[in-house]
């Protein structure tokens, strides 16, 4: 049984290290709380527009897909600027590309209207068709495409930048399957030229947005496409529907 001495002892000797613990717990805890507040911060949205409309153009246009995802305030903002975004993205980076495509403002939107575009597109549109009469039991959706590349939306701006690696200076397009230039001399005009390299880009892209084409395709026999550009324009069309 312990003395009062010794009780009192107990009782005025007090813990050195309590204060200091006390200090570094509340200094931690601060720490701790400001990292949480730092991490929650989107300092992308909070700037002005007119620099994000500047920064958003610089990105691949393949990747606005997982730049959209990144916060729904984004998302709507760049639906929102969807053509100013998309315009000068061609403007800065594809400008002597889109000049040689005869490119115009059609509802505020680049968009080429040099003659094979719309030749390549109704030529998929008919082929469709066909393929609805025969696989009408499946239920298609619709005859007319999805996308279209002479209709206004940023399907032009993710064209271009599908193209250009193959092009050279002289943007005379390469082949992608031998890596060779088409034929440059006499016997084939520029502007000839430049329609056969275009030809097989217009109808692989219109095929990669178009799920009910792609899939009839597919059941003819077809190689099965994976619709990449369908997802990189999803988020300004939305998820594509998948033919039944």
């Amino acid at each position: 049984m312990a003395g009062p001495q010794e009780t009192a002892h107990k009782k005025v000797t007090p813990k050195e290290s309590t204060p200091q613990k006390i200090i570094l717990e509340r200094t931690s805890s601060k720490n701790s709380a400001s990292k949480v507040s730092d991490t929650k911060t989107d300092y992308l949205t909070l700037l002005p527009p007119e620099i994000l409309l500047k920064i958003i153009p610089l990105l691949p246009a393949a990747s606005f897909f997982e730049l959209a995802h990144t916060s729904s305030h984004l998302r709507a903002f760049m639906k929102l600027h969807a053509a100013t975004i998309c315009n000068n993205g061609i403007e800065q980076h594809f400008s002597h590309i889109s000049n040689n495509l005869d490119t115009q403002y059609i509802n505020g939107w680049l968009v080429p209207r040099r003659p094979l575009f719309s030749q390549t597109e109704e030529m998929l549109r008919k082929r469709k068709i066909n393929v609805l009469r025969c696989e009408s039991r499946q239920g298609w959706k619709s005859s007319r495409l999805r996308i279209q590349l002479t209709d206004p939306g940023p399907q032009y701006l993710l064209f271009l930048e599908t193209i250009a690696p193959f092009m050279d200076p002289c943007y005379v397009f390469i082949c992608p399957s031998h890596g060779l230039p088409f034929k440059r001399f006499g016997v084939i005009p520029y502007e000839q030229m430049l329609d056969r390299g275009l030809s097989g880009f217009i109808y692989d892209f219109i095929k990669d947005t178009d799920e009910e084409l792609n899939k009839a395709l597919f059941n003819w026999g077809h190689w099965d496409r994976q619709l990449y550009k369908a997802k990189e324009l999803s988020w300004y069309y939305g998820a594509p529907e998948s033919a039944t």
